[in-house]
């Protein structure tokens, strides 16, 4: 038997990260195809060639000469006994993805030990050819490789790619975080979730549902005055500990050695979690141009609650829709400028005597004092109109103090609201048994249609059965609203005229709190059917009448009268029923239930 000559080589499997030697190109499908290149190889030298050492690489590519993964191969290949003759790998962007400068020199290194690279696509060829051979003459400079032109431009091409992906992944990153969406790894407190938007399904940040309340802790403690020592010592019981981290061995990134993280919250690292703005939900992203307030979500805390936690070290402000971050004390004008400034509450209900639009708040300018002007004011038309804050403030205390109601006209009222509900009762539960009765020849109709869609062939036949159906959804949907609206008409009548009737008999208490001034404001909106103007309330001319609801008109005209006679409202349309129900209906959306817990627990029994 022939013996046959043998060589030795190696094989390089390189991958730039754990994650694409887990879902692509992995060490493993590169190890798959690297025999299609041995083979050759032996094919053409007309030699066996013996493996010695497998080298399965994992980082980057696209570093300098000496940090280059094939460059720590070579410093480990020729120190090899035997020495390998050949280095075997998938192809030229395996080797390195620096360009074609880095390419030539770690060939040429390779090329001094006298190890030739060979890869799987044949663009590295194993011929080396002599110009001048025909002379039977042979130099440094008279060797080269045939290939060598196209593996620098394949070099250059896989340099290139990488410029192209990250151009297409950063530049989309980058606009998807101006949108106020999340890149990266979640801050500690926060998780990541998949959102379908307008912009596609994209990740936005949620609160973690048990970290969360780390966060939401510190900043309440820090808030109330505590000391950074007490403020760790608490959440520490709560159970936080800093992020853990996989420690992975320096020359195999698959091996995990051991972890980081894991530690208790300390004065120092407390500080950073109060002094970042994510937690009040404004991004500052390096990619951002400036600070900016998300709307896809919202801070673990307030912007309030956040600038008192931090007591003036650093302050968030919201001016006209900007984002404005202060290092040092933020100006208390600043700290509060939104639409829901509780410094102007009622400008959404008072309207401009002017134009009788809705009036605005600000504190533009100081006056001679040096303390900003504070004001409600309508700028839409000149002259424009404005008013002190303290004169409007003052101006609505003097109205809510003649709403007064006599305990025989709340007597009286609450006969006349029993009488007119047990007219309406009927009614609505005829329209309610109505409203049902349709829901069910809907459900019948819309059963028979998806019966036939199957069987139909025609696709204008199709399209109008599926016209059809949509029709019958939207039905659906709109009755299923109005018999929501039906049942809570049907409502524990007594019930709401009691929780009603607490602010009737209290309206100084309930709509001058100073602890809740835009819930006061919002339940000041129900004395009146259409918004009243400064200065209808300020003179209480005889048109503001007109604009209250029902309860209040009957109010006025008892207090003139003495007798109760539903027939002067003014809107026939609203009854008395409706009215109390619409102020029971705010007062239960605001949270404003004034009554103890035996009445409470009773209403439930």
């Amino acid at each position: 038997m022939k013996k046959v000559d043998t060589t030795n080589g190696i094989t390089i499997e390189a991958v730039s990260s754990q994650k694409q030697g887990l879902i692509g190109d992995s060490h493993k499908d590169q190890a798959e195809q690297l025999p299609l290149a041995i083979q050759r190889t032996e094919n053409v030298i007309g030699k066996k060639i013996k493996i010695i050492k497998d080298y399965r690489l994992t980082g980057s590519r696209r570093v300098d000469l000496d940090l280059q993964p094939l460059y720590k191969v070579l410093q480990d290949a020729k120190d090899l006994k035997p020495k390998p003759e050949f280095a075997f790998l998938k192809s030229v962007d395996r080797s390195t993805r620096s360009g074609a400068l880095i390419y030539a020199q770690l060939k040429a290194l390779f090329v001094k030990e006298g190890i030739q690279i060979v890869d799987v696509y044949g663009v590295i060829s194993t011929q080396s050819i002599n110009t001048l051979a025909h002379h039977d003459i042979e130099y440094e400079w008279s060797k080269y490789s045939p290939t060598y032109i196209t593996e620098l431009l394949e070099a250059e091409r896989a340099h290139s790619e990488v410029r192209d992906i990250l151009t297409r992944l950063i530049g989309s990153e980058i606009a998807y975080t101006r949108l106020g969406f999340w890149i990266g790894q979640a801050p500690l407190g926060y998780q990541i979730i998949k959102k379908m938007t307008s912009h596609g399904k994209r990740t936005v940040l949620a609160p973690h549902p048990v970290k969360s309340k780390w966060f939401i802790r510190m900043f309440e403690l820090a808030a109330d005055g505590k000391s950074y020592s007490e403020i760790c010592d608490e959440i520490n019981d709560m159970g936080y500990e800093s992020r853990k981290r996989n420690k992975f061995d320096s020359k195999d990134k698959t091996k995990i050695i051991g972890h980081t993280g894991g530690l208790k919250l300390i004065p120092k690292q407390l500080e950073r979690y109060l002094r970042d703005t994510i937690y009040c939900g404004v991004m500052t992203h390096k990619w951002l141009k400036k600070p900016m307030k998300s709307i896809e979500f919202e801070g673990l805390v307030s912007i309030d609650l956040f600038n008192r936690a931090n007591k003036g070290k650093i302050g968030v402000a919201i001016i006209n829709n900007e984002v404005k971050i202060y290092k040092g004390k933020v100006p208390s004008y600043q700290l509060i400028k939104n639409s829901a400034n509780p410094l102007y509450p009622y400008k959404k209900y008072v309207q401009c005597p002017i134009c009788e639009k809705p009036l605005m708040g600000s504190a533009p300018n100081k006056g001679q004092d040096g303390l900003r002007n504070a004001s409600y004011h309508c700028d839409r038309h000149r002259p424009m109109f404005r008013v002190r804050l303290q004169v409007f403030n003052d101006v609505i205390k003097e109205f809510v103090k003649h709403v007064k109601f006599s305990d025989k006209f709340l007597s009286d009222l609450r006969e006349a609201i029993i009488l007119d509900w047990q007219k309406k009762r009927g009614q609505i539960v005829e329209i309610s048994i109505s409203l049902t009765d349709r829901l069910k020849d809907i459900e019948v109709e819309e059963k028979q249609i998806n019966e036939t869609l199957p069987r139909l062939t025609s696709l204008n036949a199709i399209k109008a059965q599926e016209a059809r159906l949509d029709k019958l959804v939207a039905e659906r949907d709109e009755i299923e609203v109005k018999k929501s609206e039906k049942n809570l008409e049907q409502a524990d009548v007594q019930y709401v005229i009691n929780r009603a009737f607490y602010f009737l008999e209290h309206p100084e208490e309930t709509l001058l709190d100073k602890k809740n001034p835009q819930k006061s404001a919002a339940l000041f909106s129900t004395i009146f059917d259409i918004p009243p103007t400064y200065e209808e309330l300020k003179s209480r001319t005889d048109s503001i009448v007109a604009k209250m609801n029902s309860v209040f008109q009957l109010n006025e005209a008892y207090n003139h009268t003495g007798n109760l006679v539903v027939d002067t409202l003014s809107h026939g349309w609203n009854t008395l029923f409706e009215s109390i129900l619409r102020v029971h209906q705010k007062l239960k959306e605001l949270d404003l239930f004034y009554y103890t817990q035996n009445e409470e627990e009773n209403h439930h029994e």
